[in-house]
């Protein structure tokens, strides 16, 4: 993988749970279903990573750190439809982060 592979982003709209990878610098990821979707972040994440999460769809979305903290806590709720919300991960403090 070239270091523009690595920092272009990439995207997936999900209609279903997802997990995400750590693949790219930065990967979009649209939930667009009337039922709930359950995102799993990567449990290797790399330092700086970053995931944005937007709930296109009616459903809720939940964010699972998959063993990792996020903001303290072992999930995240994207609260309202057309919300977005951006998870980057920091290795120095071993949790995501909403930024």
């Amino acid at each position: 993988m070239d270091l523009y592979e690595y920092l272009a982003p990439s995207g997936q709209v999900v209609t279903a749970d997802y997990t995400t990878s750590n693949l790219a610098g930065v990967e979009k990821v649209i939930c667009n279903s009337a039922s709930l979707i359950t995102v799993t972040l990567t449990n290797q994440p790399k330092d700086l990573n970053k995931v944005q999460v937007i709930r296109a769809g009616a459903g809720a979305v939940t964010v699972d750190g998959n063993g990792n903290n996020i903001n303290g806590s072992s999930s995240y709720s994207v609260s309202s439809q057309y919300d977005s919300v951006t998870f980057e991960w920091l290795e120095d403090l071993s949790r995501w982060i909403v930024v």
